[in-house]
């Protein structure tokens, strides 16, 4: 049997595939509608108490959300123009 001189480095054979931020934040969301899914399957006697989350009310959180983060950017742009 042959011997080799030097290890063999996996990098070199097959490079490291990067994960992208999409990618990362798509499978984020699936796993936590699967999550919720089954909680909602397992525990559903349990749980009243998140009637409140509605798709509206989430849609309020997300607005809400997104419009204080453009209000921090434009503060912060504001004040590295000067």
């Amino acid at each position: 049997m042959k011997q080799l001189k030097e290890p063999i480095n996996s990098d070199k054979i097959m490079p490291a595939i990067k994960k992208c931020k999409n990618c990362r934040i798509i499978r984020t969301f699936l796993l936590a509608v699967l999550f919720i899914v089954l909680l909602g399957l397992i525990k559903s006697e349990q749980l009243h108490y998140l009637k409140i989350i509605t798709p509206t009310n989430a849609a309020i959180f997300i607005i809400g959300l997104g419009c204080i983060l453009f209000i921090f950017k434009i503060i912060k742009h504001l004040s590295e123009k000067k």
